[in-house]
């Protein structure tokens, strides 16, 4: 975790660089600070940057509440921020340490110790907020939920909770049944439309593009030959997309995504430009975001 007020946000990029790129997520609070939308689309920005460079992140955020957010009906709606790389932590612990550390500093970091931890041990097209991902330890940490208003999740009913869902803050929740605490799901600031409203999508994806750019990296310089037409040869383009492919099988056998296809066009005009294109398409795996169940008595079954 890093302290905006200590590093500054557009420096976030150094810490990538630095790192080789092999920093996967990270999370910038700033308890000085009340909730600022500008401070997501700041971090957004260098996301965005980050992704050019081919070294894509998942940022978590936070900071002191905003003093018009007085119950969780009037927290802010992050969906329409269009910040995919980005969540907003709107709970906190209420028990033990990190209720301590809250109440004396304001700084809520337990649950954001707890995302990053969750999401280091999970398969990149996993959500954090599948419920094999228990966030409790075994010292009472985030055993009791509550929102940086100060507000308790047992409040809440099913509608207010899936008010907030659909707002797209990242909170911890209790499951009817289960013991432990839980992400209520992985979503981002942005919309519901959106291909990136989740981490799980962005893992996914950031994966997607480490391993295929590993494959193709290996490929710069590198002679093609081509057919008496001009197009590049079979034995080309068929070496190329094995390549690219044996990435994405290894990202499907682990269950990030579901399937892929990798194409080239052999009509390019790579003896003139020296640039191919490559053209990929992923098939995500799906998330149960929500189940239904009928259920009823029937006098036959």
């Amino acid at each position: 975790a890093l302290k905006a007020a200590q590093i500054p946000l557009l420096q976030a990029d150094a810490v990538v660089n630095n790192l080789a790129g092999q920093l996967r997520q990270v999370v910038l609070f700033d308890s000085e600070i009340a909730y600022d939308a500008a401070l997501i689309t700041e971090s957004q920005l260098v996301a965005a940057t980050l992704e050019g460079l081919k070294m894509p992140l998942i940022v978590g955020v936070m900071s002191q509440k905003d003093a018009a957010w007085t119950s969780y009906g009037n927290i802010a709606d992050f969906t329409a921020l269009g910040s995919p790389n980005i969540s907003y932590f709107i709970s906190q612990d209420s028990n033990g340490r990190g209720k301590a550390l809250s109440t004396l500093r304001g700084e809520f970091v337990s649950d954001a110790g707890a995302w990053l931890g969750n999401n280091s041990l999970l398969n990149a097209g996993q959500s954090v907020g599948d419920p094999a991902a228990d966030v409790t330890d075994n010292t009472g940490e985030n055993e009791v939920v509550e929102f940086i208003t100060g507000e308790k999740f047992s409040i809440l009913d099913t509608v207010e909770n899936d008010l907030l869902a659909d707002q797209h803050g990242t909170f911890t929740r209790k499951i009817s049944g289960k013991t432990g605490t839980y992400y209520a799901a992985g979503y981002t600031c942005d919309l519901d439309t959106s291909e990136y409203r989740t981490q799980e999508r962005n893992r996914a994806m950031n994966e997607a593009i480490r391993s295929t750019n590993k494959a193709l990296a290996n490929r710069l310089n590198s002679v093609v030959f081509f057919n008496t037409d001009g197009t590049l040869t079979d034995s080309d383009v068929n070496a190329i997309v094995g390549e690219v492919k044996a990435e994405l099988e290894i990202l499907k056998v682990e269950g990030t995504i579901s399937n892929y296809n990798v194409t080239i066009d052999t009509a390019q005009n790579v003896a003139t430009t020296g640039t191919l294109t490559v053209t990929t398409s992923i098939q995500p795996v799906g998330v149960l975001e929500n189940i239904i169940q009928n259920i009823s008595f029937t006098k036959t079954v």
